[in-house]
């Protein structure tokens, strides 16, 4: 409670001293609910300095416990934490799956209010997006939670919403939106929300409304009110702001020294997603910024070029219900879902059909003679040719007439939207593979491809095509399980590591390194005779499958292993 005072107060580094020696304390007595929050407060308190990296460091431990312990209510606080970190680094596909997860979690446990601040943190996300119409939806979730019981959270929905009509151009809607943000405000005395949130907000709308001098006014006030408060992520946003209002004024020199003060806190608080966000409706200011050597508005610019693919308004990506959209599983069985509703085996008419697709979604572009090949290796040309166009109307009735499109002479999956669980599992192992065990995004990227395989890819397939696939893949959620240990590890979670060690064995128990991984946790442990208990298990499993002894590298851990125990002894 002293560190929580502390860090309130804004002397973080006395906070972060308590929250420590607290969080030592705890985890001698093994109370994980409280090591779990704990670690959340210290979250907090290293983000509030701009130290991102090491505020997920204990954000993943926390969210590891949340996992453990099935705990619907902290697992959501965590995930929402942890989705709000990655969208202020700017990954906003990350934080999305994690607000989705963690408002999953929130309405499993029936926490009213974590599912308010998650629905706000995702319409965030899609607002700065310009996905307006779903950000509006979410931020309408959070306000019916929220308004009665969360005034705090309230209010901000409410600046929020203003916010996006104001880059909308919808003055008027933004106004109203204040006004009723004030007006909640003021009944229930929230200092900082009427002197810092609203002036913000009030100030630039009135400056682009015209209203300039009265508008940079009230964007000076909020400014100092924030520098006495130390609120150094709404005060980078604030001064951006102000920025953009000396240059409405005509002020390009106050312009650019307010904007060189923003992007230096950007730089102490280690987010510049607040410049990202309102830089997309301030280019000239951006602009402005690299002619006069601010370097720091040439990587915002570069930024927002990067969210062309995600983002594009109303007709963007992330706002379209395209009815035609699909969602392709291949994991545990081959199944397409159109426009969210699964295809029928009816509508296939066949299962080569069904399988034609895949091979095509998998080896395209591929010619008409090559897939013959691979489906009817035994039919004359004319007979190859015939079942060939049969099959691929069949896939075009079931998918869409534009799911399979020729081109030069050669086959592939048309234009449309879609999503396949192999692509995205194939994504999330090639990220992990780039990051050691202790980094705090790995253990989430390797549990996210641990949950999409659900079997083995195309189980029901038995062509020759497939087998060098779906082994490929078998490996690939080997490794990932393996991943898990080595971050379990890296937390000093013994029984979790080798709980996904035994998992990987459950795959493929002929794995000698997964042995021996399980066989130095127990060691490490202190947990000698188990260690030498797996090793017997390890030569056993090896002479009845493939009839030989381990391997040297074995041979000698175990006799460390032994050994130690009798130097012990």
């Amino acid at each position: 409670l002293i560190g929580r005072a502390h860090i309130g107060m804004g002397r973080l580094a006395e906070g972060v001293a308590e929250l420590k020696e607290a969080l030592a304390l705890y985890r001698r007595v093994g109370s994980p609910y409280d090591v779990a929050n704990l670690l959340q407060d210290l979250t907090l308190a290293f983000a509030a300095q701009g130290q991102l990296d090491e505020a997920a460091v204990f954000l993943n431990e926390a969210l590891a416990i949340g996992r453990r312990l099935d705990a619907p209510t902290l697992l959501a606080g965590v995930l929402n934490n942890l989705g709000w970190l990655h969208h202020m680094r700017g990954e906003y596909r990350e934080a999305q799956a994690l607000y989705e997860e963690g408002l999953a979690a929130a309405r499993r446990g029936g926490v009213l209010w974590l599912q308010a601040n998650i629905s706000v943190g995702m319409a965030d996300l899609y607002r700065d997006l310009g996905a307006y119409g779903r950000a509006e939806s979410l931020y309408d979730a959070g306000w019916q939670i929220a308004q009665e019981s969360e005034p705090g959270l309230a209010t901000y929905i409410l600046a929020a919403q203003a916010d996006m009509y104001r880059w909308r151009g919808e003055y008027g809607r933004a106004a109203l939106m204040l006004a009723q943000a004030r007006r909640l405000a003021e009944e229930r005395g929230l200092e900082f929300e009427m002197q810092g949130l609203l002036p913000v907000s009030e100030g630039i709308l009135r400056v682009e409304r015209g209203e300039v001098e009265p508008g940079r006014l009230t964007l000076l006030e909020a400014v100092r009110f924030l520098e006495g408060r130390r609120a150094k992520r709404e005060l980078a946003r604030a001064r951006f702001l102000l920025a953009k209002a000396h240059l409405l004024a005509g002020e390009k020199l106050r312009a650019v020294v307010e904007l060189r003060r923003a992007m230096e806190l950007a730089g102490e608080i280690g987010t510049d997603q607040f410049a990202v966000a309102e830089g997309q409706h301030a280019t000239e200011l951006l602009e402005l910024g690299v002619a006069e050597g601010v370097d720091a508005c040439r990587v915002l610019l570069e930024k927002i070029r990067g969210l062309e693919g995600l983002a594009g308004g109303e007709t963007g990506e992330a706002e379209r219900e395209e009815a035609g959209r699909l969602e392709i599983y291949a994991f545990g069985g081959g199944r397409v879902v159109r426009g969210g509703r699964p295809i029928p085996s009816s509508e296939w008419r066949s299962a080569t059909a069904r399988e034609m697709f895949f091979y095509i979604l998998l080896h395209g572009p591929v010619g008409r003679d090559a897939v013959g090949v691979v489906f009817w290796p035994d039919a004359s040309p004319r007979r190859m040719r015939d079942s060939f166009h049969t099959t691929l109307y069949r896939i075009r009735r079931a998918v869409g007439a534009n799911a399979v499109v020729m081109e030069e002479g050669e086959y592939r999956i048309g234009d449309v939207a879609y999503w396949f669980d192999v692509e995205e599992f194939e994504r999330l192992i090639q990220r992990a593979r780039l990051l050691p065990p202790c980094d705090w995004q790995t253990e989430h990227l390797w549990r996210r491809a641990v949950d999409l395989y659900r079997g083995d890819f195309l189980p029901e397939v038995d062509r020759i095509w497939c087998v060098p696939k779906r082994e490929a893949l078998r490996e690939m959620y080997l490794e990932a399980l393996v991943g898990l240990g080595e971050c379990a590890e890296a937390r000093g979670e013994v029984e979790e590591a080798i709980g996904w060690y035994r998992r990987a064995l459950e795959v493929d128990e002929l794995r000698e390194d997964v042995h021996r991984r399980i066989m130095r946790c127990y060691a490490g442990a202190g947990r000698r005779s188990e260690a030498v208990t797996q090793y017997y298990r390890c030569r056993r499993i090896l002479n009845r499958e493939l009839g030989v002894e381990p391997s040297a590298e074995t041979e000698e851990l175990h006799r460390r292993i032994v050994g130690t125990g009798a130097e012990r002894e």
